[in-house]
């Protein structure tokens, strides 16, 4: 029962937070990148740490930040990581790493996860970022961008998406 309410939560807050989107810098150039990426695609995240010199921006200028459907049993010192778990029943994020990063303007976000995936799209729509990116076969209203390319294929992914952001005069490399 609470489920159903979660999802209807969920997609209430993602309506509110298309319609209340600021695009007017939409246009600035690259010089903050974020990923949110879904962990069953991705599970070593430190790969998208050495796109920045292809980006022409440093590592550090580079946040990821990870979704896991179920929290793993092993303990972990990784700090960028949600969970479903850490969404209430109305649709609210209740993790203090989560929360910091959706409130960081990035220049670009790019969501890394294929599908439909609810509480991926709420934290894409609830993104402060100015330009963001999605995978096909998620929701186009989300995002200012979709790469054709799947979730899958990373190498993909970062050439399409190099292609675009000079198209878009976002980066000069």
């Amino acid at each position: 029962m609470f489920a159903a309410f979660k999802k209807r939560a969920i997609q209430k807050h993602i309506r509110r937070n298309i319609a209340n989107r600021d695009v007017s810098r939409r246009n600035e150039p690259l010089r903050k990148l974020g990923f949110l990426v879904d962990q069953d695609l991705l599970n070593d995240d430190q790969l998208l740490f050495e796109w920045g010199p292809e980006f022409g921006i440093h590592e550090k200028d580079i946040r990821v930040l990870c979704y896991l459907e179920t929290k793993d049993k092993k303990p972990t010192l990784r700090q960028n990581q949600v969970y479903h778990k850490n969404f209430n029943w109305k649709g609210e994020v209740h993790n203090g790493e989560a929360e910091q990063f959706l409130a960081e303007p990035f220049d670009v976000l790019v969501g890394l996860y294929n599908g439909p995936n609810a509480y991926m799209d709420l934290m894409v729509s609830a993104s402060k970022a100015h330009f963001k990116v999605g995978l096909k076969g998620g929701k186009d209203e989300l995002c200012d961008l979709i790469l054709g390319a799947s979730g899958t294929r990373l190498d993909q992914i970062k050439k399409e998406l190099k292609k675009y952001l000079r198209v878009l005069n976002k980066i000069q490399t």
